[in-house]
C-alpha cells in the first residue's frame, strides 16, 4: 500500500515532531510531544510507513539491563522529509494537539 497520507491535524502534528533531526523518535515520545493518545499515534506511524514516508529500526538494548523493552525508532525517509516539509510550509506551525478540547476552538 502506497497511498498518500491525509494531512489531518494529528498527522501534521506527528510529522512536525519527526521533522526534528536532533532527536530519536519513538511512539510514546511522539505521543507526549504532540499530546495525542498513543492509540492515535501508532496508526499514523503505520500509515506513514506504508506510504514510504517513514522507516524504522528497533533499538539494540538488553531489556534486562535497561529494565524496559526495546523502542522502535522512526525517521523520515527522503520522500517523507520532502513531503512533511512541504506540508509544514503550506500549513504553518501546528499548535500542540493538547490545546484542542472537544467542542472548543483552539485559543
Amino acid at each position: 500500500m502506497n497511498s498518500e497520507p491525509r494531512m489531518a491535524r494529528a498527522t501534521r502534528a506527528v510529522l512536525q515532531v519527526l521533522l526534528d533531526p536532533e532527536s530519536q523518535h519513538f511512539g510514546l515520545q511522539i505521543a507526549r510531544e504532540t499530546g495525542l493518545p498513543i492509540s492515535s499515534v501508532y496508526p499514523i506511524l503505520v500509515h506513514l510507513q506504508q506510504a514510504d514516508w517513514l522507516e524504522s529500526d528497533w533499538e539494540d538494548i538488553d531489556p534486562v539491563i535497561e529494565q524496559r523493552p526495546p523502542r522502535r525508532f522512526y525517521r523520515l525517509t527522503a520522500k517523507g522529509f520532502q513531503r512533511a516539509r512541504a506540508a509544514s510550509d503550506a500549513q504553518g506551525a501546528i499548535p500542540p494537539v493538547w490545546n484542542v478540547q472537544p467542542g472548543r476552538a483552539t485559543p
